[in-house]
């Protein structure tokens, strides 16, 4: 559950999780390594056990796949992402917002919006004629990694303040509304 909400008097609690990360090139990759590796390895056993030398060709195979398989599991999830993916507590009522110890008061917040950078940023990649393959598995990657990485923001006195990161939509959307009908503000 991406988030949870408890009443003790006129205040409501937040508790919201992330969800479990997706990386936004995990699907590249996989589709380039067994596009590419496999047959690749496939052909370079079968020339190494025709030319004599298949113990080595063997060898040097599974040293490639072993190496690629090391540097998948190394940039699977990148450490910024834990810093910012993290779960949230913050108390809300019709004065303001308490979070992180901070509390910022209803007249200072500007607005609060849902986010997500992985939908903002131009997602049709320059393809050259042969690498259509690749480049649908990328962004069919990336488009699946934003469906859990919305973010709702709070703006106050001009400083974002993250009330969530690493959500669905449906539930960055619903702490919006949630937040902003306990302040009593609009919601555009």
């Amino acid at each position: 559950m991406p988030y949870q909400k408890s009443s003790n008097n006129d205040e409501v609690t937040f508790n919201v999780q992330p969800e479990p990360y997706i990386h936004p090139a995990g699907g590249a990759f996989k589709w380039s390594a067994g596009c590419l590796l496999v047959p690749g390895g496939l052909f370079l056993i079968s020339l190494g056990l025709s030319s004599g030398f298949g113990v080595l060709m063997i060898i040097c195979c599974a040293l490639g796949v072993g190496l690629l398989y090391f540097v998948y599991k190394l940039s699977k999830k990148p450490k910024v992402i834990d810093e910012v993916r993290i779960p949230k507590i913050f108390t809300v009522n019709s004065g303001g917002i308490t979070i992180d110890g901070k509390t910022y008061k209803r007249e200072d917040i500007q607005f609060i919006s849902v986010r997500n950078p992985l939908l903002t940023q131009d997602s049709s990649p320059y393809v050259q004629r042969g690498y259509e393959g690749f480049a649908n598995a990328a962004h069919n990657q990336k488009m699946l990694a934003a469906t859990v990485n919305y973010w709702v923001v709070m703006e106050t006195n001009g400083v974002p303040v993250f009330l969530g990161c690493g959500l669905n939509e449906l539930a960055a959307n619903a702490i919006m509304s949630d937040v902003s009908n306990l302040l009593g503000m609009k919601i555009s």
